[in-house]
């Protein structure tokens, strides 16, 4: 369904973010924080507010956050 579809893209998207975190160390804290945002942000507006996305989104940024915590390590 319509849903299952947003969030196998909010997937790639997440996927694609830890990527770009990973392979730039360069980055710092608020430029991190910024790439999450924007990223998170443009998911959320193309795929409206369904609330099952977005509990979806809350625990991804919670795995983004916590593999840039392993990350910085």
């Amino acid at each position: 369904g319509t849903t299952s579809s947003a969030n196998s893209k909010i997937g790639k998207e997440i996927i694609h973010l830890q990527g770009e975190i990973r392979n730039d160390e360069q980055l710092g804290e608020l430029n991190r924080e910024w790439w999450l945002t924007k990223t998170l942000g443009e998911v959320k507006s193309e795929e409206g507010n369904n609330s099952r996305t977005m509990v979806d989104l809350t625990e991804a940024v919670a795995q983004a956050t916590a593999r840039q915590g392993e990350i910085r390590r």
